[in-house]
């Protein structure tokens, strides 16, 4: 009785189990399912500072950041919040290399960019 109680315990175990995630993989989806939707939204949407910039808003300027390099490879990252501002980093190549820092402040749009590579 033993043997079929671990058996199927077993089974069980891999069943359950063999589809996990890692809280890693979960947060990593979330995050690709994010930027997607800010790709398809900002895609649609004019930056007017007027009310401030949303992050939709931060997004598309982002964006049209890392398109003035004209380059296939990178990607701006999404957009982090923190303390009346958006920072996006700006990132090149399949390795992914950072090499702009674009900071948006949120209540009027005005950009800083800096220059990651001189670092």
């Amino acid at each position: 009785m033993k043997a079929i109680d671990a058996a199927v315990f077993g089974a069980l175990a891999i069943a359950l189990c063999g589809g996990c995630q890692t809280v890693a993989d979960r947060a990593a989806k979330k995050r690709g399912m994010h930027y997607e939707q800010l790709r398809e939204l900002a895609a649609s949407t004019k930056v007017d500072p007027s009310d401030g910039i949303s992050e939709v808003e931060a997004f598309r300027i982002g964006l049209n950041r890392f398109r003035t390099y004209r380059t296939a490879c990178g990607m701006p990252s999404l957009p982090k919040e923190a303390a009346g501002y958006w920072h996006i980093t700006i990132y090149f190549g399949l390795a992914g290399l950072p090499v702009e820092q674009v900071t948006i402040r949120k209540s009027d749009g005005v950009i800083t960019v800096t220059d990651l590579r001189l670092r």
